[in-house]
């Protein structure tokens, strides 16, 4: 498996991938291609926003909203997506766990020191979204945003396989990458990571920062920072970016602002509940 996909055009098949989702189908065709897609999936097409035969593309039903009302925001750490939590803990020196006796970087996975020093002996949560899931990501905190960054990368799938045998796979993978600063939870970092197939990771509050460009270009190559000045205020539960595709947001929180939920490990969570310990 490792040899096959390791020789895989990863990048350029995923960026082809976008566009053809992109494409538009005749309104007579979308409901039978999306219901089947729907279940194959597991998709909850009871919450979403419009009829199947209303969303113009496969694109614009991967991303597609929610019924207002689907998803009340609790109090405290909310979930920023609906996913499944694969993995949490402590960051112990400067490393997270990524499956059982396997380990990666902190300073990899955000390319930036001394952003990573801010979570020395603080907690990760990492959330595995399927491709049936609602891919929209939320803020988990009341707070600001302050910095966002691209970091360029391959795009290995993040399932179960590639979890266990890719060494360092978040840090491998192209992702982008939230700063939060909350009065009630310090610095919070929300990572969105890319993988195979994932049409674009976008953001919300900047368009110009996203993933998943033409893989041939320059800017697929380096590291892009911003920093706002003012800072962008981010309401607990408001949106922040959009996956296309399933893929993996991690949350990464200074030490003595959080403590998870010990009941949240390997089951699904919906965007708004509460995550962090009562």
């Amino acid at each position: 498996m490792f040899r096959i996909l390791r020789v895989v055009p990863k990048n350029h098949l995923s960026y082809l991938v976008g566009r053809l989702s992109r494409l538009p189908f005749p309104r007579r065709l979308r409901r039978p291609l999306f219901a089947c897609f729907a279940r194959r999936f597991g998709v909850n097409l009871s919450e979403a926003s419009r009829a199947l035969d209303e969303y113009p593309s496969l694109y614009d039903f991967f991303v597609r909203d929610l019924r207002r009302g689907c998803r009340p925001i609790s109090e405290g750490v909310v979930s920023p997506v609906d996913a499944v939590i694969s993995e949490f803990g402590r960051i112990d020196d400067g490393r997270m766990l990524q499956v059982k006796n396997k380990y990666f970087s902190v300073a990899q996975l955000l390319q930036a020191e001394s952003l990573s020093c801010r979570y020395a002996d603080g907690y990760f949560i990492t959330f595995y979204l399927a491709p049936g899931d609602y891919h929209h990501i939320h803020s988990p905190v009341d707070g600001v945003i302050t910095e966002a960054c691209y970091v360029p990368g391959k795009l290995w799938p993040v399932n179960t396989w590639s979890v266990r045998n890719i060494d360092g796979l978040f840090t491998v993978n192209e992702r982008v990458i939230t700063v939060i600063d909350s009065s009630s939870y310090g610095q919070v970092c929300v990572v969105k990571v890319g993988a195979t197939n994932v049409g674009s990771i976008r953001l919300a509050y900047d368009p110009e920062i996203c993933s998943n460009t033409n893989p041939f270009s320059l800017r697929a190559k380096h590291v892009f920072r911003r920093y706002y000045q003012p800072s962008i205020p981010a309401a607990r539960g408001a949106r922040l970016g959009t996956f296309c595709l399933g893929s993996t947001v991690i949350l990464l929180f200074e030490a003595g602002f959080f403590s998870p939920g010990e009941h949240l490990r390997n089951v699904p969570v919906k965007m708004g509940e509460r995550i962090n310990a009562a």
